[in-house]
């Protein structure tokens, strides 16, 4: 991997991901997540501070060194545990099936190579749910696989006896 793509690139992706809309949309659909979750394309972090006390733990899968060292910075004090996981989507997640409660997955989808793969990989770590939560990334442009709603979050809603 190059100087660019290493140093250079995580830093555009970072900034370019600060701006108020996205905060807004990340201020309003991160805190449904739940439970254990898979978060894909944890970049550098900028979703951690908004989920809620009811997170137990975040898994982050991200290829980038540069953005994981990034969010381990921005990553709260001790209130959620986060695993970073320094590999791609498409590729096996080291998760148990059905062991996770949310996956979040916010501006990513349109950058895996091999998207099928990586939503297989999320629907098999992911547990059966009986709710979807979707939020689409407004106004984003098309990416190169012709997806506009490509942030997405997925859980399961715990019944009243659990």
């Amino acid at each position: 991997m190059g100087f660019y793509a290493r140093y250079v690139l995580p830093r555009i992706i970072d900034v370019a991901m600060r701006n108020k809309e996205v905060a807004r949309l990340r201020a309003a659909w991160i805190p449904h997540a739940r439970g254990e979750v898979l978060e894909v394309g944890i970049g550098s972090g900028l979703n951690l501070p908004f989920y809620s006390s009811e997170v137990r733990r975040v898994y982050g899968v991200d290829p980038s060194a540069e953005l994981q060292r990034m969010a381990r910075k921005r990553a709260p004090d001790g209130s959620i545990k986060v695993e970073y996981l320094l590999q791609s989507a498409e590729e096996p997640l080291p998760l148990a099936n059905q062991s996770v409660d949310t996956v979040v997955v916010t501006w990513t989808l349109c950058s895996i190579v091999n998207a099928p793969k990586a939503l297989e990989q999320m629907r098999r770590v992911l547990i059966p749910f009986t709710v979807r939560r979707r939020a689409a990334a407004a106004r984003q442009p098309e990416c190169r696989h012709g997806r506009r709603d490509v942030d997405t979050m997925f859980h399961r809603e715990r019944s009243q006896s659990t």
